[in-house]
């Protein structure tokens, strides 16, 4: 057995390691615990420091091979086998980090050795990493730096007693040795080095392993719709805009005993914009999470996390029929589609290019019934049996999205001009989208013919529109235009303000009065991510309205015209996570004042103090990497001549240095000779170690001074007997009672010399010779 396997059977002598121990598991369970609700939290905590606390109790006060150990860990174990069994069903990962817990919860009770410890630390790594994978909230970096103070303090604790173990009682009262403000401090200078790692590092993309959805949260199914879909043709549901068969998704369905009754409405997002038609004037009051027609709320609460390798747009509904106040969709009809085991192939052309894969958690209630993609959708997961495709490619369910609902889209699209575009749903008779409300104010169109008079192509046409609409017109959420018919032409040519909703239609009736199809599309803009959870947060105020027009060359284009948005642009692949804290805490601080934009009182607002947070915290943190950087880059051939200098230096020092190392070595050893002979051994031996160290052959701390004078014996045999006799000699002066002799302490110089001689390169030399 070797010395680091008899070291890590070292029973724990210091108690205090248990303490630290149930703080480090605890702080795994805390942080698992903070991805549930906050009354599941504050059970879930209590109960597994209750669990980890009485295990460690046990194994701290308990013989492991007796029979009261053995018995509550085998308990423990059948326990852990049946939380196994019944978590499976909520997925395989989960249930996996379950029995982890209560495995290392049943080893509690027999845990003695370092190496118990170890895999206790271990197996709460692997809980921590697991919650950091999935965690939606910046308050997990609390949890995690409280796990990591916990950590550090036991490293530094099993630590100490390996030294201790190694010096022979030198190191016995670990008390001295572990003031906790030094522990704090190195916790701190971890955190601080990692923060700093995090912040400014440019990070690789994600390897996208093992991003896969393991459990759906919710069961969608339906057997009304489950029959409509085995009895429908295999026609594609624009084939037939007449199709009367097909049922229409608002309307509500299914089967009392099958089906899920949805969550109250009051627990809901609500947006008339997602309605099968509405008015354009009507809208804000439901785009912030009321009822529609009730009164405009403050709430910006988070509606969906999405997992995204870029920002999107998420598609919900989309309308091409106009009337000057609402819009409609001029067909209902749509195809059941089943799943099978929780996935549909929607496109089965070759995937090229590669499509973007999408993972979407519902954190609020949604009313209607629409699953939100990035355009074009070709392959879903999603935890029920038959979803319905409507002519446009919009995505529906037997019901409103419920929170906790988990789905996964793969959508395939392509960049024009930095603008997406899709082939989804061609239009087979471009006059659908060129439709426009009977009774026209005759200023719109002649305003689209004066923005575009110098466009060369359609495309071009379209882009100028877009333009002008961003830069000449503001957006509010208030509704300012009057009660009448013509709330579009006040807004282009009086009020110049609105919502997204007036942008949007506003550039689809001039596209329409040059001959470009054009469509509103309805739905969520996915761009604001959160570096610290790695998630996109779709709030509130991301409910929104944007135009797809159609060119034969290019597909269905996205064009932005409201001005307090932007196009989902790709993020450069290694943006520094700093610059994404800035842009992340901007989008806050400008929704918080969107909504808030007068404070009284004489307190900052919460945008204020966001932008103050950031600009005192990462916006100098930024600028100084990029001084850094800028350095790095103009002294980089000056930087590059000092490292090669200073690795010539190190190098050529240990060359220069260790003669002359050697010979202070021998001055002290000489001058030792004058004091008394046992500390004249002692100086003898820590020189003779320092000396063969110097050489390549340093002393692990764990091994023996005869375990080490066999290691060098097997390199340099004739120094063997030499270095057996000096170490004799230094065991009987360190820890015998009695007095060395004269001729002993002499006797070691004589073997010192001869083992600094032999292990020189004349020395080896001669010994070859001879």
């Amino acid at each position: 057995m070797s010395a680091l396997e008899i070291a890590h059977q070292q029973p724990l002598a210091d108690r205090r390691l248990y303490l630290s121990l149930w703080s480090l598991l605890s702080g795994a369970a805390l942080a698992q615990a903070s991805l549930q609700p906050l009354a599941g939290a504050l059970g879930s905590t209590l109960f597994w420091a209750v669990v980890f606390g009485a295990g460690l109790a046990v194994g701290a006060t308990q013989d492991p091979e007796a029979s009261l150990p053995k018995q509550l860990n085998q308990g423990a174990a059948a326990l852990g086998m049946l939380a196994f069994l019944l978590a499976l069903p909520h997925g395989l990962a989960r249930a996996l980090l379950l029995l982890l817990l209560w495995l290392q919860a049943a080893q509690n009770f027999r845990l003695h050795t370092r190496r118990d410890a170890y895999f206790a630390l271990a197996i709460s790594f692997v809980a921590v990493l697991f919650a950091s994978g999935h965690s939606k909230s910046g308050w997990f970096l609390v949890w995690l730096a409280l796990y990591a103070l916990a950590a550090v303090y036991t490293l530094v604790l099993l630590h100490a007693q390996a030294c201790r173990a190694r010096a022979a009682g030198i190191a016995a009262d670990t008390r001295a040795l572990l003031p906790p403000a030094n522990v704090l401090a190195l916790t701190t200078a971890v955190l601080l080095t990692a923060g700093t790692i995090y912040l400014f590092m440019p990070r690789p993309p994600a390897a996208k392993l093992g991003a896969y959805m393991d459990a759906g949260g919710h069961d969608y199914f339906d057997s009304k719709w489950e029959r409509e879909a085995d009895t429908e043709s295999e026609k594609d549901a624009g084939d037939d805009e007449n199709d009367t068969n097909r049922q229409d998704l608002s309307e509500p369905s299914g089967d009392a005993e099958t089906d899920r009754p949805p969550a109250r409405r009051d627990e809901q997002y609500d947006y008339s914009g997602f309605e099968e038609d509405f008015r354009i004037d009507q809208t804000s009051s439901g785009r912030t999470g009321t009822k529609s027609g009730g009164a405009r709320g403050t709430s910006n609460d988070i509606l969906l996390y999405v997992q995204a390798p870029q920002p999107l747009y998420l598609t919900g509904r989309v309308f091409d029929t106009f009337d000057g106040l609402h819009w409609s969709r001029r067909s209902r009809a749509e195809r059941k589609r089943r799943l099978e085991r929780g996935r549909l192939a929607l496109d089965p052309a070759p995937l090229a290019p590669e499509p973007i894969k999408q993972v979407v958690e519902v954190a609020t209630s949604i009313a209607q019934p629409s699953l939100f993609a990035a355009s074009q959708a070709v392959d879903l997961g999603f935890p029920g049996s038959v979803v319905g495709v409507d002519r446009y490619g919009a995505l529906r369910i037997p019901r409103g999205l419920e929170a906790g609902t988990v789905y996964q889209v793969s959508s395939r699209f392509r960049r024009v001009e930095g603008h997406l575009a899709h082939d989804s749903s061609p239009p087979k008779d471009a006059a659908a989208y060129l439709q426009l409300p009977d009774g026209q104010d005759p200023r719109i169109a002649q305003l689209a013919e004066r923005v575009t008079a110098a466009a060369a192509t359609p495309f071009d046409a379209a882009l100028e529109l877009e333009n002008h609409l961003r830069t000449q017109y503001a957006y509010t959420l208030d509704t300012l235009a009057s009660q009448n018919t013509t709330p579009l032409a006040e807004f282009l040519f009086e009020t110049r303000r609105g919502h997204c909703e007036f942008f949007a239609s506003a550039m689809a009736v001039m596209l329409r009065t040059r001959g470009i199809p054009s469509r509103l599309v309805t739905g969520f803009a996915a761009t604001n991510l959160n570096p610290m959870t790695g998630y996109y947060e779709v709030r509130v105020l991301d409910g929104h309205a944007w135009v797809e027009a159609w060119f034969p060359d290019h597909g269905w284009v996205l064009f932005e015209p409201t001005a307090y948005y932007d196009l989902p642009r790709p993020e450069p692949s290694a943006a520094l996570t700093a610059r994404q804290l800035e842009r992340y805490i901007d989008n806050l601080a400008r929704q918080t004042e969107l909504l808030s934009p007068e404070t009284d009182g004489g307190w900052p607002s919460l945008a204020e103090t966001l932008r103050l947070i950031k600009d005192a915290v990462v916006h100098g943190f930024t600028r100084l990497s990029e001084a850094a950087m800028k350095f790095a880059e103009e002294a980089g051939p000056y930087l590059a001549g000092l490292v090669i200098l200073g690795l010539l230096i190190r190098f050529g020092w240990h060359t220069v240095a260790t003669p002359i190392r050697d010979r202070l070595a021998l001055r002290r050893v000489q001058a030792a000779r004058r004091s008394d002979p046992q500390r004249f051994a002692r100086v003898c031996y820590g020189e003779t170690e320092r000396w063969l160290a110097r050489r390549g052959f340093p002393r692990d701390p764990a091994q023996t001074e005869e375990e080490y004078r066999a290691q060098v014996a097997r390199h340099w045999e004739p120094a063997g007997d030499a270095l057996r006799r000096l170490i004799r000699v230094f065991q009987k002066a360190r820890y015998g009672t009695g007095p060395l002799q004269a001729r002993e302490a002499e006797a070691c110089f004589s073997d010192f010399m001869a083992i600094t001689t032999l292990v020189t390169p004349a020395g080896r030399a001669k010994v070859r010779s001879n």
